[in-house]
């Protein structure tokens, strides 16, 4: 992974902030979510464990199923759009105040 013109990692976005993720970006995370997938499945099949635990695993299964479901749908719908999606969120963990939060960071 080459560092880009303004010090960023160039497998993890675009050339530029507001671009949409790479597909080998997408890929990487696709693939992690299915790795927690597994983990939490494994979890919840063997062991015996307090019931709010269980029940926040399954909530952390579901929230993850949705997620791979929006991320792995995404390029087809780029596809058959003909145009790249752009992202919902620009870099949310960066924002300073709420304001900040809803005005520049969500889109």
């Amino acid at each position: 992974m080459r560092a880009g013109r303004d010090g960023r990692c160039a497998f993890v976005a675009g050339a530029r902030p507001g671009e949409p993720p790479t597909a080998a970006w997408t890929c990487a995370v696709l693939l992690g979510k299915v790795a927690l997938q597994a983990v939490v499945v494994t979890l919840l099949a063997n062991l015996e464990m307090h019931r709010f635990l269980m029940h926040s695993l399954w909530a952390v299964c579901i929230w993850n199923l949705v997620a791979m479901a929006v991320d792995a749908s995404a390029p087809f719908v780029q596809y058959a759009m003909g145009m790249p999606l752009n992202p919902s969120m620009n870099q949310p963990y960066l924002s300073v105040t709420i304001q900040e939060f809803w005005s520049q960071r969500w889109a």
